[in-house]
């Protein structure tokens, strides 16, 4: 099944793509990996490799993945929890299986990623628990990073 939406949404056909890497001797050739990554990713994990300093006081979008890349056996996602930004509003996230959409205090959306990549069927009525977690999630990291300076 195709994947649903496109760029500016927060649907998996706006996010998810392949990336290809190639360092011989360094990333096992042939291995795919389907754990959840970012670009922004690449600055602390490029830096790790470097064996640069990352910025002091500052907090990096991002997470060191060469475990990931270099294909260490059982490595996983280092995300708990991926938010889907648009404009200055977290308005998804993913957690394991579950995306969670949240466009307005109506507009709930919740898709188990596992069986539904084209999120094709909203099953927060099914799963409240899971929606109450997620929306908790989003609230969270949404105070976590208030007020932002429009300037």
């Amino acid at each position: 099944m195709p994947l649903r939406g496109s760029k500016f949404q927060t649907y998996e056909g706006g996010h998810r793509v392949p990336c290809v890497m190639r360092w011989p001797g360094q990333i096992p050739a042939g291995v795919v990996n389907k754990e959840l990554a970012s670009t922004l990713d690449f600055l602390p994990t490029f830096a790790k490799l470097a064996s640069a300093d990352l910025p002091k006081g500052k907090k990096i979008d991002g997470y060191d993945i060469w475990p990931l890349m270099s294909g260490q056996q059982g490595a996983k996602t280092p995300y708990e929890n991926f938010f889907f930004w648009r404009n200055d509003k977290v308005q998804a996230v993913r957690q394991g299986q579950w995306k969670f959409r949240m466009l307005t205090k109506h507009s709930i959306e919740l898709y188990n990623l596992d069986n539904d990549i084209g999120e094709a069927t909203n099953v927060a009525d099914k799963y409240p628990e899971i929606v109450k977690k997620l929306k908790q999630a989003i609230d969270n990291h949404q105070q976590e990073l208030m007020p932002i300076d429009k300037k």
